[in-house]
């Protein structure tokens, strides 16, 4: 008899679901999957395939709400556009505030991993608004988790602190989901403000609290986190671990999105070990993925283009190069969108702002005559005054507004750490200075430079010091230049100079000037001692160049040069051949440097590196001379050794 009762429950366990599915009750089925933890199961794929097969049996809240979970699961797969339209459905079907608000966080992830962060933004403030007209904390506590989330994507770190605080406010102690989350997002707020100690024991108080309630998502984030501030101190086997750890479980997750970017990162934490043969697997692995984005592509490009230089495969190591630097150019037209977007929302709030203020005087404006009518006899002189007054006040506020704008625009066109232009500013900048000396018949010489062993600075001393030697290198450049002379931060710490009227020779002697004078910078001022010099790529325009771009072109490729010929010099391109000597690319600016490019043309990538680590002579060595050469840019590596720490990555 018991085993008979025990069968008996067992069938009916097993029956009621499909009792319930034969029955109709959708709206079970749709709690279920919007209430179940991210990740494959075969639970999820059979209320899903139900769902789908009834599709037209549901009534529209019951689709709009299937479309929010097909959407959400394509955003995940990385089918990003699929998603949004998705998405898109469920915002036209949903009336509900509970469920349109995950729509509107949902789809302004979407668009941000699309690269619309106006669109980004505006449902953002869309789920922020609906907030506003519900009382119920759960509704609200879920839009500043997502709120924290998006802000994070979009690099604004102080919004992330901000809203993660206040949805940890309005959670009690059954709220574990949304408790993980937003301790994940002060963790994260920490580690960008450069608290990296607090941060690496923030991820793991919240890593062990998620994983203690069954939260298996958030405690795979809180690892990888953890993996990369380590690798940031310098833990190169803690880094690994905890990035392996984190991409198995990502795998069984099928994040592809995390699955690439913890794929770039751990190539890179290979690659400072010495495994290359793991660097390369795990790199290849994040470019082919369908989920990796810029930053992922862009690391891992990196990785092959070092392996591959080390090898001496120069051609595949170049074309690597170019690829990560395409990445990088994207990151940055990226930031500049996101700058953008954001600047334009708070533009557009205080437009709305100054609007309002204006209907209001307007209208107080109105009631003032109305009533300055009734007393004509006995007011005129203050309507007189309060006319005055109210236009003084209108002047003021279009001055004011006026200001502002003029305000964003000149940030918008300047490179925030160092103060030059941008690169997108600099090149327009560039090319109408080109243009002009074009039409009047003068010469114009292009310049790129790039600080030697700039991640060395960063890894050994921290981003500060490297914030404080970006600053510094453009304060001693400066005076080297002339007014019209045009200085533009081109990425990193690469720099790009146009000089109008001044031909490569000229060039050259200006470009010297700067290499010294950046090679006699007083690091000790900074709080460490390090040894800080540049490499220089000079070009000037020749016949057919119709705009900038052939000049950069040739300026990179000198630039490569002088990276390759130990650093510390002045490369420049092309004016042998404007002088009848057409067997040489590479022009010499001092009369010893071609013999000893001759001689490092001998040695390989890894013997140079090899050198410099074991002595630290050559940059000294060749501090004072510039080099020439004929053939494809090499990529080498130099470690820096300062005085007071040695970088070990």
């Amino acid at each position: 008899m018991t085993c008979y009762r025990a069968a008996l429950v067992l069938a009916l366990w097993l029956f009621l679901p499909w009792l319930a599915m034969a029955n109709g009750d959708y709206r079970a089925m749709l709690n279920e999957l919007i209430n179940m933890q991210h990740g494959p199961s075969e639970r999820k794929t059979e209320l899903i395939n139900v769902l789908k097969t009834a599709e037209k049996k549901l009534d529209a809240e019951e689709l709009g709400q299937l479309k929010m979970i097909l959407g959400r699961e394509q955003l995940y797969e990385g089918a990003y556009q699929a998603g949004v339209n998705d998405l898109k459905v469920a915002e036209s079907q949903l009336f509900s505030s509970r469920h349109l608000h995950l729509v509107y966080g949902y789809l302004a992830t979407g668009y941000q991993l699309l690269g619309d962060y106006e669109s980004s933004l505006r449902y953002l403030k869309l789920g922020l608004e609906l907030v506003k007209t519900v009382s119920d904390k759960d509704v609200q506590r879920n839009a500043y988790i997502r709120a924290a989330s998006l802000f994070y994507q979009l690099g604004f770190y102080e919004e992330v602190g901000l809203y993660a605080q206040r949805a940890l406010q309005l959670a009690d102690e059954a709220n574990t989901k949304d408790i993980c989350y937003a301790n994940l997002y002060i963790a994260a707020y920490i580690q960008e403000s450069g608290e990296l100690p607090r941060a690496a024991e923030a991820f793991q108080r919240t890593g062990d609290y998620c994983q203690e309630h069954g939260w298996r998502l958030i405690t795979v984030m809180t690892i990888k986190s953890r993996g990369l501030i380590s690798h940031e101190s310098n833990l190169i086997e803690d880094a690994i671990t905890l990035m392996e750890q984190a991409l198995a479980e990502y795998r069984t997750l099928g994040f592809q999105l995390e699955i690439a970017s913890t794929q770039s990162a751990l190539a890179k934490a290979y690659l400072d070990i010495g495994d290359w043969e793991k660097a390369e697997s795990a790199a290849v692995e994040a470019i082919d993925s369908k989920g990796a984005d810029n930053k992922a592509l862009k690391d891992a490009w990196y990785v092959m283009a070092t392996l591959k230089a080390r090898s001496n495969d120069f051609v595949t190591a170049y074309e690597a190069q170019k690829h990560e630097n395409h990445y990088a150019n994207e990151l940055l037209n990226e930031t500049k969108a996101r700058e953008m977007a954001y600047q334009a929302a708070k533009f557009n709030f205080v437009e709305q702002q100054r609007e309002i203020a204006l209907l209001n005087s307007e209208r107080d404006s109105y009631l003032v005559r109305q009533e300055t009518i009734s007393r004509e006899h006995s007011g005129s002189l203050m309507i007189s005054t309060v006319l005055t007054g109210i236009t003084l006040f209108l002047s003021v506020f279009l001055a004011t507004g006026l200001s502002q704008r003029n305000k964003y625009m000149r940030l918008a066109q300047r490179d925030g750490l160092t103060g030059t232009y941008n690169r997108a500013t600099g090149q327009e900048k560039g090319e109408n200075a080109l243009i002009g000396c074009m039409a009047r018949g003068e010469p114009t010489a292009a310049v790129l430079l790039d600080l030697d062993n700039f991640k060395r600075i960063n890894d050994a001393f921290g981003h500060a010091t490297g914030d404080w030697t970006l600053k510094k290198v453009v304060e001693v450049i400066r005076p080297q230049l002339a007014d019209n002379h045009i200085l533009c931060r081109f990425g990193g710490e690469e720099f790009m100079l146009v000089l109008p009227g001044l031909s490569g020779a000229q060039a050259v002697e200006v470009a010297e000037r700067c290499r010294e004078a950046i090679a006699g910078v007083n690091t000790h001022y900074s709080g460490h001692s390090f040894r800080l010099t540049a490499s220089f790529g000079v070009t000037e325009w020749q016949n057919g160049d119709l705009s900038l771009d052939p000049m950069i072109k040739r300026a990179d490729l000198a630039l490569y040069r002088a990276k390759h010929l130990g650093r510390n010099r002045v490369v420049s391109y092309g004016f042998a051949e404007l002088e009848g000597d057409h067997t040489q690319a590479f022009s010499d600016t001092k009369e010893n440097s071609s013999a000893q490019s001759r001689n490092q043309t001998s040695s390989s990538v890894s013997a140079a590196q090899s050198a410099v680590a074991s002595d630290g002579k050559t940059g000294n060595e060749s501090s004072n001379q510039s080099a020439t050469y004929a053939g494809v840019p090499a990529q080498s590596q130099v470690s820096v050794e300062p005085s007071d720490k040695v970088a070990t990555s």
